[in-house]
């Protein structure tokens, strides 16, 4: 008797204990489910609802990259900000600009942003630098052209953004240097932007003491500039 009772003293506390226990995992197992389903659901709407930005990849010089100024005063950044605005939106501005960049480097910076993005639209804008070096502007033109066919082969849309150089290397060169974009554009048959620094190069109020680099205004005039022709370039 007293082994039993014992037994059923036991027992008793056991239930005592496993009931409530037992209770208060079902409760929260039961609220924990609902919650995650929810959060999944929402990401799901969210995801749905948000349609993913179309990506511009810029690859250019110091000009591109905005030496001298703030990365967000950049015109890469201006143009994102106003196309964002318009129908166009939502468009991601990647800034592939990098100070010091030649022609030469092109191919090997597209091939890097290739394999990393998918973007809707390459801006092209090098070889300012080649020319100031006096390199060979069909050496220039070999350069770009490569970058080109690259990013064609890759079905990829692309701008390219003409330059033009100061006549201290002589009429030939500077001449030579400014077909090299229009040659491009009609070889590949893309939209071309005749010059990039229209109405900013040359201009003492559009440009840093060096008298190259555009400074906020002059990156503000570029934007203001080129964003038809990205525009059209999007549609």
């Amino acid at each position: 008797m007293i082994t039993t009772g014992l037994f059923s003293q036991r027992f008793w506390l056991s239930l005592a204990f496993i009931g409530p226990l037992f209770f208060f995992l079902s409760c929260t197992q039961t609220k924990v489910e609902p919650e995650t389903q929810k959060t999944s659901q929402s990401k799901q709407e969210t995801s749905e609802e948000t349609p993913s930005a179309r990506v511009i990849l810029f690859l250019g010089d110091s000009l591109t990259a905005g030496y001298g100024v703030s990365r967000d005063q950049a015109f890469p950044h201006l143009v994102e900000k106003k196309l964002n605005e318009g129908p166009l939106a939502p468009v991601r501005i990647v800034n592939g600009g990098q100070s010091g960049s030649l022609s030469s480097s092109a191919l090997q910076n597209l091939e890097f942003y290739l394999n990393r993005l998918d973007p809707a639209l390459i801006v092209l804008t090098l070889g300012g630098n080649d020319a100031r070096q006096g390199t060979d502007p069909q050496i220039i033109r070999e350069n770009l052209a490569q970058a080109l066919r690259r990013a064609q082969e890759a079905n990829k849309k692309v701008l390219l953004g003409g330059m033009q150089i100061f006549p201290n290397l002589g009429p030939e060169y500077t001449q030579a240097f400014a077909q090299i974009y229009p040659d491009l554009a009609r070889e590949f048959s893309i939209p071309l932007i005749p010059f990039l620094l229209e109405g900013v190069a040359g201009e003492h109020e559009f440009n840093q003491y060096d008298g190259i680099h555009p400074n906020e205004l002059g990156h503000k005039k570029i934007a203001q500039h080129i964003l038809p022709f990205i525009s059209e370039a999007l549609k």
